[in-house]
């Protein structure tokens, strides 16, 4: 029986290691989704101010931006939660266990990435709904010579 337990004690901990690494790269990849999400949160600011500086009432965007990069951060607190959270259940003497608490974790926040998202297209659909003002200056376009045929 000794040999036995041995056996499931070193399962036990490549089963664990294999986890940690699943673990590990779907840390990196909300990493980088959040960054992404950052990154688009950034760009629209800057595509506010550009419509702002043109003279666009750009209040309700600007709310709604704020409200997006909220969801962002909240999406980094979570993840950072689970890191904390996973690192400290995850033991090879409850592999079991430790996989459902990830399971359940990590949907948390995918939730949270999801929602993060949603809130950025409501701040680009907000950007869509503004118009610049008309130039009354306006550009005009020359004049043609009047003939339309190739010349040869």
């Amino acid at each position: 029986f000794g040999k036995c337990d041995e056996t499931k004690k070193k399962f036990g901990e490549e089963r664990l290691r294999r986890i940690q690494e699943v673990a590990v790269r779907m840390f990196k990849h909300f990493e980088e989704a959040i960054d992404k999400l950052s990154n688009v949160a950034d760009r629209i600011s800057s595509r506010i101010d550009k419509l702002a500086a043109a003279g666009v009432d750009v209040t309700a965007a600007k709310a709604q931006l704020e409200i997006a990069k909220t969801a962002v951060m909240s999406a980094k607190t979570a993840l950072e939660d689970t890191k904390t959270k996973l690192t400290s259940t995850l033991t090879a003497d409850n592999v079991g266990q430790g996989i459902k608490n990830m399971r359940g974790v990590l949907k948390g926040v995918e939730d949270a990435l999801k929602k993060a998202r949603e809130e950025l297209r409501k701040t680009v659909d907000e950007i869509k709904k503004l118009k610049p003002p008309v130039s009354t200056t306006g550009t005009t376009t020359p004049a043609s010579t009047g003939s339309t045929a190739p010349a040869q």
